[in-house]
C-alpha cells in the first residue's frame, strides 16, 4: 500500500514538472521572427507568447548564416546564459540573466567589436561599472 502511494505521488510530481515548461523547454524560435516587448518574446500577428530556446540568423548576401543560439525564455522570463548581437554579427552583450533580471557580469560591446563596458548586476541593478573604452578591460 505505501509503495503503491509512492508511486502515484511520484508519478504525478514528475509529471507535473515536467509540463509546468518552467526549466525544460523543447521549442526552439528566431529572434527575426519575434516581437520582444519588455523581456518577453512574442509570435507577430497573434501576439502568442513564446517559450523555448531563441536562436537567430543574419542574412550574408543571400545566404543565411548557422543559427546562433542566443538564450532560454520560460514562463518565469529570460534564464541563464545570454547573447545578443549587432545587425553586422558582432556581439553586442553577454551575461546572465535570473527570471528576466540581469545578474552578475555583464560585457558589452561596441558595433565595432571593441569591448565597451564591464557592469556588475545584482537582481537587474547595476552595482558596477567599467568603462573599457576609459579604463584597462581585462
Amino acid at each position: 500500500m505505501l509503495f503503491c502511494k509512492i508511486k502515484i505521488f511520484s508519478l504525478v510530481f514528475l509529471t507535473s514538472f515536467v509540463f509546468s515548461n518552467d526549466y525544460f523547454t523543447q521549442q526552439l524560435f528566431f529572434l527575426n521572427h519575434l516581437v520582444e516587448i519588455e523581456d518577453q518574446f512574442y509570435r507577430p500577428f497573434t501576439n502568442e507568447p513564446v517559450y523555448g530556446d531563441i536562436y537567430m540568423y543574419f542574412l550574408e548576401g543571400n545566404k543565411k548564416s548557422e543559427n546562433i543560439f542566443l538564450g532560454v525564455v520560460t514562463r518565469k522570463g529570460k534564464q541563464g546564459q545570454w547573447a545578443r548581437y549587432w545587425d553586422n554579427g558582432v556581439k553586442k552583450a553577454e551575461g546572465f540573466y535570473i527570471n528576466s533580471k540581469k545578474d552578475g557580469l555583464w560585457i558589452e560591446w561596441q558595433e565595432s567589436g571593441e569591448k565597451y563596458a564591464e557592469i556588475f548586476y545584482k537582481n537587474g541593478v547595476a552595482t558596477h561599472l567599467t568603462n573599457c573604452i576609459v579604463e584597462n578591460c581585462p
